[in-house]
Order: C-alpha cells, then sequence, then structure tokens
C-alpha cells in the first residue's frame, strides 16, 4: 500500500510517500517551501515592478504571504482578490476590505497587472517527480 502524506506549515511542506514493501527509511521523503512564502517572494517581484495585482486561486496559510500584500498596499499599488483567495488575509472580507485590498469576481477590465494563482499546494510537478 502506498500513502501520500503531507505536513503543509508556515515555511515549509513535508512530504512523505509511504510505501508498506519498504522501510520507513527507503520511502520518499521531501521537504518544500510551503505557499505562503513562495507567493510572497511573488508579491516582492510584482511590488518591485511597480504592477497592481490580481490573486485568484483558493484560501491559503497568510502568513508572509498576507504581509507581501500589505507592503504591496503601502507602495501604492493595488491588490485585487476573489472572495475566496481573499480569506487568506482574514476571516472577515470586511477585515480585508478595509486593509485596501479589493474584493473581485474577476480583475478590472482595464487591468494591466500581474495575476497570481493562491494554492496550498500543485500536485502536478509532484506527480511528475514521483513518477
Amino acid at each position: 500500500m502506498k500513502i501520500l502524506a503531507l505536513d503543509i506549515g508556515a515555511g515549509t511542506t513535508d512530504i512523505l510517500l509511504y510505501d508498506s514493501d519498504k522501510t520507513i527509511e527507503n520511502c520518499i521523503k521531501l521537504v518544500v517551501p510551503s505557499a505562503s512564502p513562495v507567493q510572497a517572494a511573488r508579491v516582492a517581484e510584482v511590488t518591485a515592478q511597480g504592477k497592481d495585482l490580481f490573486v485568484e486561486g483558493f484560501t491559503i496559510g497568510g502568513g508572509s504571504f498576507s504581509r507581501a500584500l500589505q507592503r504591496h498596499l503601502q507602495a501604492g499599488l493595488r491588490v485585487y482578490m476573489i472572495e475566496l483567495a481573499a480569506y487568506t488575509v482574514r476571516n472577515s472580507l470586511q477585515d480585508v476590505a478595509a486593509r485596501g485590498i479589493r474584493i473581485v469576481e474577476a480583475p478590472p477590465s482595464d487591468f494591466d497587472g500581474v495575476t497570481l494563482l493562491a494554492d496550498e499546494l500543485d500536485l502536478e510537478p509532484l506527480r511528475k517527480m514521483l513518477e
């Protein structure tokens, strides 16, 4: 039997592919950066480019990602998020809007910024690697 176990933390995602035919020491183990710091780095790049940001996707662990979004806003740039992704920042959408983030269903028609996909885990590269 094979079991894929994931532990998604604030800084890293720990991955174990358990295989009952092997000793635990011989099972595949990985430690990769979690989504929040990866997304935070992407936001910092967009901030450095001086572009507005549209975030779609899902709710992820906020932490460094939320702080990067706040720095983006403090730089005088706009942040648009779909509702589901906006819960990354706070559980209250009123709190999210009070921070200056615009909650939208799609980017404005005149949007000329960068779109990011918020997702806690991208399984496709993991699947390819484990094959």
